[in-house]
């Protein structure tokens, strides 16, 4: 009698350990199942972040205009409303800025203002040169390499040239192509208001015939060939 008691006992230990063995493989197996699962996500989210990454790059790479604009867009000035009796048709100054087309392609494009009565084509001209392209054209991708702090000192015209003097202002910050791009959009929109007068460019009161750190060399009277090695 006693021993079947007992042989029923080591039955029941065999049958608890077993459980409780089989319990923890259970539990083992979930916790390497999860371990796997966190892994694998890890790893598809950095695969996901660096793709974005390289497409990013890549996408900066292939949007980034160039430095420096070469070609010319022109753009007609607004059409003159019916003029009243004895009242002139308005005229428009015509402004060079820097424009970035959708392909990335920085130009030269032609913007126009409004000329008060009495005001002279030429200075107004350069004074709004230097404004730089208003709220709407800037959110068209208008703008301009000339730096904020550069002022007219005088516009000076006379029977046989005019003299257009800024402040020193105007000569300093950017690298090479910035100093290039500036002093185009300048020569640019002078030309078109004065074309048939020598144009002259004075910094500060002197005649700038080389500018900027760089040491850009500038030919005058300006013209379109100014900065060429002709």
């Amino acid at each position: 009698m006693g021993r079947p008691k007992k042989a029923n006992s080591k039955s029941k230990g065999n049958a608890s350990g077993g459980g409780s063995n089989n319990g923890g493989g259970g539990q083992g197996g979930g916790n390497s199942n999860a371990g796997k699962i966190f892994v694998f996500v890890l790893i598809a989210a950095i695969i996901i972040f660096a793709k974005d990454g390289i497409i990013d790059k890549l996408g900066t790479e292939r949007q980034a205009p160039p430095t420096r604009a070469e070609k010319v867009e022109k753009a007609e000035p607004p059409k003159p409303q019916a003029a009243k009796k004895d009242e002139k048709p308005k005229e428009y100054a015509t402004l060079y800025f820097l424009y970035v087309k959708d392909d990335g392609q920085n130009v030269f494009k032609q913007v126009h203002r409004e000329i008060p009565v009495g005001e002279s084509k030429t200075s107004l001209a350069i004074k709004e040169l230097l404004k730089g392209p208003n709220s709407a054209e800037n959110n068209q991708k208008y703008y301009s390499e000339i730096p904020r702090g550069t002022k007219v000192l005088s516009v000076k015209e006379t029977a046989d040239k005019i003299i257009i003097d800024l402040n020193g202002d105007f000569q300093y910050g950017g690298g090479a192509d910035s100093l290039y791009s500036r002093v185009q959009q300048l020569i640019k929109t002078a030309l078109a208001n004065s074309p048939k007068k020598p144009i002259y460019l004075y910094l500060d009161g002197k005649q700038a015939d080389v500018i900027g750190g760089e040491g850009i060399m500038i030919k005058q009277p300006l013209s379109e060939k100014s900065l060429s090695d002709e």
